[in-house]
């Protein structure tokens, strides 16, 4: 939605044609990924509904992976990098454990701007380069998908 405001909150179009196409070509990517990842479990998301909120889940876990990288070499900790990931990576996946029942599943598919807390997991983590080469993910794993553009 910050993009039909200017620097100043005042609501205009101030993106050009050709940005706004890139940028819904990145949305239209990201929609596409959680649908894929939500089918392969057998669950009909509409992930067009939450696309704000997962773009934002791609961009902070891209943050936090540059965040632990600049924190690392400010403090002279490179010996541990590999470790440290490691340790957020699955506190991370461990945090957003999650379990619904049918019909609490059914309504948070139709109202939640949200995903599943497992896509909310997997899909940020499946982006991130780091993540990729710490865990081995190859092109036939689940894990694995063909884009790693973090958005921002």
């Amino acid at each position: 939605w910050g993009s039909k405001y200017n620097d100043k909150g005042v609501l205009c179009d101030w993106w050009t044609p050709k940005d706004k196409k890139i940028f819904q070509r990145m949305q239209n990517e990201v929609t596409s990924q959680y649908t894929k990842f939500s089918e392969r479990d057998g669950i009909m998301y509409d992930a067009s509904i939450g696309i704000g909120e997962n773009m934002a889940d791609i961009s902070s876990m891209a943050i936090c992976d540059e965040y632990l990288r600049d924190f690392q070499e400010k403090n002279m900790l490179p010996s541990i990098r590999a470790l440290s990931y490691e340790a957020f990576y699955t506190y991370y996946a461990f945090q957003m454990k999650q379990k619904l029942s049918a019909n609490a599943l059914s309504a948070q598919l139709k109202t939640n701007p949200h995903a599943l807390d497992k896509y909310r997991t997997n899909i940020p983590l499946s982006r991130s380069q780091i993540f990729r080469a710490l865990f081995n993910i190859k092109k036939q794993d689940e894990m694995w998908w063909n884009n790693t553009n973090t958005i921002w």
